[in-house]
């Protein structure tokens, strides 16, 4: 007689997706000199995953603001200071504001 096991293993996958929005600032009024608009940019494009990930997020000199629900950022939001590590399905939404 013969007995057939089978093993299922669950891979958790996340799934990452990332908007990186450019934000409000530069110049305007009468100054001859504008400030760059602030841009922004992260160290991920987004995907599926099957290991938690590190996303860590620049700008070129403008505060960062993020949400990780979906919700649009804004300067009530959390504001970036360091690599994040996304463990579960996230929509990192990030803007720079200066």
């Amino acid at each position: 007689m013969w007995l057939l096991m089978e093993k299922v293993v669950a891979v958790p996958l996340l799934s990452l997706v990332i908007l990186a929005l450019g934000g409000c600032g530069g110049g305007g009024g009468s100054r001859t000199t504008s400030t760059p608009a602030p841009t922004i940019s992260a160290s991920s494009a987004g995907g599926v995953f099957n290991e938690p990930q590190q996303v860590s997020l620049s700008s070129n000199g403008a505060p960062i603001y993020f949400t990780t629900d979906g919700s649009e950022p804004t300067v009530a939001s959390e504001r970036y200071s360091s690599t994040l590590t996304l463990l579960t399905d996230t929509v990192l939404k990030a803007v720079a504001i200066g």
